[in-house]
């Protein structure tokens, strides 16, 4: 790696002479010997192995700086990315910070679908401030956009909705992922990302949803009310807001890791 540094998740503290701290929320790393001490605070993306071996004056060579740096990597605690602001310490965190994965963020097109009473603006204002690529899918039953999608996400006000088995078997179909949001309601839902291929789809979540609404599936049997019977109406602008950036995250990291991480 052409100029290492710590992942920037990680809060650096040394305690001289031969003493380093590295804290973050999940993990506590305690490193020994005055060459940590020495090596450590020059790890910030900023200098290649040799210039940090030439700020040391010779106190170590280029050969032991390297034979260092590969240890802290071998631990996970390099990143081979020079940015160290908040979403590069977000995507470290996450396990997923390195260049190339953030590479595969910037390509991405996120398709966005409404199913219900969902609209999918505060998500889309979301994944924009992530500089994530969007595109709007104006209903179920509408095409598919032009250009593939990397991932589409379906924000509705129920996981039963009927419109979704055709979304599941046009997804399906095209082997292409997609991801199920709930931002209304007094319980929000993120999730799961379904890969066909690699995980369950839909029908296999809707098959154990409706045994867990015993009540619900009872007066739809009667024809007293329309199915689904969705009970999720309360919402605010800010609690939509707020699961409309958490989600977007979990997107984020998901493209970042090329799938596969947050499968639910």
């Amino acid at each position: 790696m052409a100029r290492p540094a710590i992942s920037p998740h990680f809060v650096v503290e040394v305690v001289a002479p031969d003493c380093v701290y590295l804290l973050s929320e999940s993990r506590h790393v305690v490193l020994r010997g005055r060459a940590y001490a020495s090596v450590v605070p020059l790890l910030d993306g900023s200098r290649s192995i040799e210039q940090i071996s030439a700020a040391l004056s010779g106190q170590l060579s280029v050969s032991a700086v390297r034979l260092l740096v590969g240890r802290l990597s071998i631990k996970g605690l390099i990143s081979d990315g020079s940015e160290r602001d908040e979403r590069a310490a977000y995507l470290s965190m996450v396990g997923v910070g390195s260049a190339q994965a953030q590479a595969r963020a910037d390509a991405a097109i996120v398709a966005l679908r409404a199913v219900g009473h969902c609209d999918v603006t505060p998500l889309r204002s979301a994944l924009g401030a992530l500089g994530l690529r969007c595109v709007e899918v104006a209903s179920p039953a509408a095409p598919a956009p032009a250009a593939p999608a990397t991932l589409t996400v379906v924000a509705t006000d129920d996981y039963l909705r009927g419109e979704l088995a055709a979304i599941n078997s046009e997804m399906l179909a095209r082997r292409a992922p997609w991801m199920l949001f709930k931002p209304r309601g007094g319980v929000l839902w993120f999730g799961p990302i379904f890969e066909p291929g690699h995980s369950a789809c839909w029908r296999c979540l809707a098959q154990r949803l409706r045994g867990n609404r015993r009540v619900e599936t009872m007066l739809e049997a009667r024809g007293t009310t329309r199915a689904p019977l969705s009970v999720s109406r309360a919402a605010l602008p800010t609690t939509i807001g707020a699961a409309s950036s958490i989600a977007a995250g979990e997107v984020l990291s998901w493209l970042c890791a090329a799938g596969g991480v947050a499968d639910g």
